[in-house]
């Protein structure tokens, strides 16, 4: 990782420090779709249908995710800030998921008890029940490319006009990626035979709150130490004020003038 790092031109030593961070992220957000997946499966009495719920909520959350905060990225003088506060929303949120879906449970049982529908309209009432539970989580992580990417963008187009901008956010992206599959191997092989489901989810949710958290860090650290870089694109600089001269000082341009016109 760092030798292709290295070959982006002058990455600061901020953004280096954020990969490892987008690695966490991308295995967390692949322990949840395994994890919900498994829990799922006790909800519709059907690993099909578990699947086919869990993939759709994922597809879409992500989607929608990143077309709303790929424009707010645009709009924000900190993206890495904005980062850290989607990671500790994820974080949060996988936290609360076990109580939340303990929850639904009571739900579907009065739905049934109140309707006594059949088992179509009861899987599509689950259904939609599931899609809105994790349609939040997976919109917050499809956030979190883009906004990563308006950061890097934003470095890598100051520091040079012939910047490779594809070449970072293809990095970021194979990052997140090869962290993906290190979160489905370690949770299917490992971390569900040996901890169970809410206590995968609560590592899982760990890893984020670290990454937020530590995303937050690195955004004060380079707001100090990196601020112009932080600025909004297309923001008009200032024009330099003129030195003020020094008391009793004259301007012998004028002088000149004056002298020149009355001749």
């Amino acid at each position: 990782m760092r030798t292709v790092a290295g070959e982006i031109p002058r990455l600061s030593a901020m953004r280096r420090a954020v990969l490892p961070l987008f690695l966490v992220s991308g295995a967390a957000g692949l322990v949840y779709e395994v994890v919900w997946t498994r829990a799922f499966g006790v909800v519709f009495g059907n690993t099909v249908f578990a699947v086919s719920t869990v993939l759709t909520a994922f597809m879409l959350g992500l989607a929608s995710g990143s077309w709303l905060f790929g424009r707010i990225a645009d709009k924000v003088a900190q993206p890495l800030k904005l980062y850290a506060l989607l990671e500790l929303c994820i974080g949060v949120y996988a936290f609360l998921f076990p109580a939340i879906l303990d929850a639904t449970d009571t739900f579907y049982g009065w739905f049934f008890r109140a309707f006594h529908p059949g088992f179509y309209l009861l899987s599509l009432v689950r259904f939609v029940v599931s899609v809105i539970l994790l349609i939040i989580p997976t919109s917050l992580m499809g956030g979190t490319l883009p906004v990563l990417s308006r950061l890097w963008a934003n470095q890598l187009q100051n520091d040079s006009p012939d910047s490779r901008v594809g070449q970072a956010v293809g990095l970021l992206y194979a990052i997140n990626t090869f962290g993906a599959v290190v979160g489905t191997f370690v949770s299917g092989y490992l971390l569900l035979r040996t901890i169970g489901v809410s206590n995968t989810i609560c590592v899982a949710a760990s890893a984020n709150v670290f990454a937020g958290a530590a995303a937050f860090l690195l955004s004060r650290f380079a707001r100090g130490h990196d601020a112009t870089e932080s600025l909004p694109p297309n923001q008009p600089v200032q024009a330099r004020k003129p030195k003020k001269k020094p008391h009793g000082h004259k301007d012998t341009s004028v002088e000149a003038s004056d002298s020149a016109q009355s001749a």
